[in-house]
């Protein structure tokens, strides 16, 4: 399932990483992610957080109560779910 997406090697993994591709471009970012993540993807947003904060990018950050990386993408259909809101919220109508 990751493969096609992110490649098969670290460089390719490297290359897929959002954390690479910061740049001071002046584009919002939103970083949601679930409290209830893996250590690493929790360490890992939090440096994405980070390195836009220190770029000085117009970063939001939202934390999902009680959500996992997949079960936070997998409740977007959700209407109650709180990371549809979020991201409508964040594209809005004047993005």
């Amino acid at each position: 399932m990751y493969t096609p997406a992110f490649g098969k090697t670290p460089e390719e993994w490297d290359k897929a990483s959002p954390i690479n591709s910061l740049s001071r471009v002046d584009v919002p970012i939103l970083i949601m992610y679930g409290d209830g993540n893996s250590p690493q993807i929790l360490q890992q947003s939090k440096l994405l957080l980070k390195e836009s904060r220190e770029l000085v990018l117009p970063v939001t950050e939202r934390i999902i109560a009680g959500k996992s990386h997949i079960s936070e993408v997998f409740s977007f259909p959700d209407r109650q779910s709180e990371a549809r809101p979020a991201i409508v919220e964040f594209i809005g109508p004047n993005r």
